[in-house]
């Protein structure tokens, strides 16, 4: 236990994902707590050298290669149980191994292909096919590091956004922070048409500067045939009025709208 916080209900809060009242709770002891910061980013250290050493996505695509020669036989049940031997490994390594396998374990049976998954599990890609997708890069003078669902941030830091669609479209990039501020990414200007390009990783001309909002930052990419940009706006400091909504929930868009964000935690 850590400061009352078990590794489990560490992720959980660093995910935004605790209950509401131990939420709260959580975001008042890692702003002020230097035991509990350095604690969790123990834990995203192991997680990264996890990954390194074992990486699901590439033991999902091994797994299902190899099943695709079976036949359209195979169930989600068979390919559960390749892929729970196969993570055999990791069940022994780690308790946060543990929890992100058994959350893939929950989701496996309506899953029909390793791109069809719509949970975001931290350090797993698992992309859908035409869904924007969003990455984070912090920049030093001497390290470039790609900042997951959950990573801790300081005032200061320099993050350079990089976004990914299928298609050529209009889209966006706005962020919302712990006080409700609304920063629009791209493109430049509201009026803007903000046309997107297609089947390449696209970073944005300018980095950012995180500023000294308490709480989070979160980055939503939005992306539509019919992008309204005033209207993404408008939905945004209406999200960004409640807080822990803004964390927390997606925005309501009309039909034809897809969204992905990475959410921050911010730290003194």
């Amino acid at each position: 236990m850590n400061n009352g916080y078990n590794d489990w209900q560490l992720e959980l809060g660093a995910l935004g994902a605790l209950p509401p009242r131990a939420q709260r709770k959580f975001d008042r002891d890692i702003r002020t707590e230097p035991q509990l910061q350095e604690e969790l980013t123990r834990l995203w250290s192991s997680d990264r050298q996890l990954r390194a050493d074992y990486p699901l996505e590439t033991e999902w695509l091994a797994i299902t290669e190899r099943s695709g020669r079976l036949g359209p036989e195979l169930t989600p049940k068979l390919i559960k149980s390749r892929l729970n031997l196969a993570a055999a490994r990791l069940l022994a390594t780690s308790a946060l191994t543990a929890f992100v396998l058994g959350f893939i374990f929950l989701v496996l049976p309506s899953v029909r292909s390793p791109h069809h998954a719509t949970s975001r599990i931290k350090g797993v890609v698992a992309p859908v096919p035409g869904h924007p997708r969003l990455r984070v890069f912090r920049k030093t003078a001497d390290h470039i590091e790609q900042l997951r669902n959950g990573a801790l941030i300081h005032p200061g830091d320099l993050l350079q956004l990089a976004y990914h669609c299928e298609s050529a479209r209009p889209g966006m990039i706005i962020s919302i922070d712990g006080r409700g501020a609304t920063t629009l990414h791209y493109p430049d200007h509201p009026g803007d048409p903000g046309m997107l390009e297609a089947n390449t990783w696209v970073n944005l001309k300018y980095a950012s500067v995180i500023d000294a909002a308490p709480g989070f930052e979160r980055f939503f990419f939005i992306t539509s045939p019919e992008l309204d940009i005033r209207l993404v706006l408008d939905r945004a400091a209406e999200l960004g009025q409640t807080p822990e909504k803004a964390r927390m929930n997606k925005f309501i868009l009309p039909p034809g709208y897809s969204q992905s964000s990475i959410l921050l935690i911010k730290t003194p």
